[in-house]
């Protein structure tokens, strides 16, 4: 029988899920009103231009989640999780609230695309910190239940993105295009800013780990944890990266770069796309936690080759609906949402498995934030590429089937045996 959670360890996975929805949310709102950002700093006269400029911006973001990571990793790995990612909520509240008053092209020039990918290479350090923090902390603070208490965690973050979708809906509704366009898009960063600030108040009064306290304790922290990660667990980072490649695939290309797309490009009705995303993503909140707790009891081999045949398998055939519009764009759309619930439930607690105490943050953080750098920011733009070349959508659909033939690569190549992969890691911290 699985251990039940004590208040003590509910109420702290609470706290952390909170922190987590709260910066996710300011993270994914710049993607969900790239429309309108477009418009107001990439004046273009071609849609697909404008569109084009504002997700290599929003990549920007992800090309910084590294530099975050290793920075936030450092610090964490040396003087602790708790003050380290508490931290990281206050730097990504204040740069969305500023994008939320930033003057657009027609007042300040080509100064305000600047300032814009400026304050989004901001929002990625942030969470570049962020979720590996939180993945690491609340794995630490509940060990026993690591599979559960993560895929809660990212249940959160995920709803941190039906919320801001929820937000997207709600100003479509009060406002009309015209008012939205012209200043009301604003309103979600403000939004944004101002609850990042609420959260990071409530994790102030957070407490640190016990295994980083032993290790405090003991004295044998890294002098510097991410050239220990480089020179001694370098195939941990390359399994890490792969583990996270499909949530690195999904996220973007399905829920956050198609919406726009599909709306500004292919006619799509706005509140049937608004709608379906939000009920993919919340699918894939609940998801997680399942999928989560189901690592808790399988190695990192089982969870892999789920994993890599599920995105083999249905890969194609989703995309196929998506493109379909319609009810059958909506059904796809759903479906999507379970398998990024496994990626999200699958990949992160691998991580933590992969690593020792010493150089954890920095492992996760590293190893998370580069499959997102070199896949998740690139996949608007690589997708748009892909559909250019084959002179139809469907050119796309090869993304997220390349992502289970990587992970299957990767499951094949790599004798793991019997034993879950941090056993790699374990014997040797």
């Amino acid at each position: 029988m699985r251990k039940v959670l004590s208040r003590q360890q509910s109420r702290l996975l609470t706290m952390t899920a909170v922190g987590g929805f709260l910066e996710f949310y300011d993270f994914i709102i710049y993607a969900l009103m790239a429309g309108y950002l477009a418009e107001h700093f990439f004046p273009e006269t071609h849609a697909q231009t404008a569109l084009l400029a504002t997700f290599s911006t929003f990549a920007s973001g992800y090309l910084a989640r590294p530099i975050g990571g290793v920075l936030y990793g450092h610090f964490g790995d040396k003087t602790g999780r708790k003050k380290t990612f508490s931290s990281t909520i206050l730097v990504m509240a204040i740069a969305t609230g500023l994008i939320g008053i930033l003057p657009g092209h027609d007042s300040i020039g080509v100064l305000a695309p600047v300032l814009l990918v400026i304050l989004r290479l901001f929002q990625g350090l942030a969470l570049g910190g962020e979720i590996p923090g939180a993945v690491t902390y609340i794995s630490e603070s509940v060990p026993e239940r690591q599979g559960l208490v993560i895929g809660v965690v990212f249940m959160a973050l995920i709803a941190g993105a039906v919320f801001g979708s929820l937000v997207h809906v709600f100003l479509g509704v009060v406002f009309s295009e015209q008012s939205l366009k012209d200043w009301g898009w604003r309103l979600a960063f403000l939004f944004g800013g101002l609850v990042g600030v609420l959260g990071y108040h409530v994790r102030r009064n957070f407490h640190e780990s016990k295994a980083f306290k032993d290790l405090l304790n003991n004295k044998q922290q890294e002098d510097v944890p991410a050239k220990t990660l480089i020179k001694k667990y370098p195939l941990e980072v390359f399994q890490g990266v792969v583990f996270i490649l499909p949530a690195a695939v999904v996220m973007p290309l399905v829920f956050l770069f198609f919406p726009s797309w599909l709306v500004k490009v292919m006619d799509f009705d706005p509140d049937l796309v608004r709608w379906s995303n939000l009920g993919g993503l919340a699918l894939a909140a609940l998801c997680s936690i399942y999928w989560g707790s189901f690592t808790d009891g399988h190695s990192n081999r089982t969870t892999g080759w789920f994993l890599g045949l599920s995105l083999l398998i249905c890969g194609f055939p989703l995309m196929s609906l998506t493109f379909a519009g319609g009810y059958l764009y909506v059904i796809g759309t759903i479906l999507f949402g379970v398998l990024l619930g496994m990626t999200a439930g699958f990949g992160p607690v691998q991580l933590t498995r992969l690593f020792p105490v010493s150089v954890r943050y920095s492992g996760v953080a590293l190893s998370y934030n580069l499959a997102f750098a070199i896949v998740g920011g690139l996949v608007p733009v690589v997708a748009m590429g892909l559909m250019g070349l084959a002179g139809n959508l469907y050119g796309s659909a090869s993304l997220p089937v390349l992502a289970g033939l990587t992970v299957l690569m990767v499951m094949i190549t790599f004798r793991f045996g019997k034993e879950p992969l941090n056993s790699l890691s374990a014997h040797r911290s």
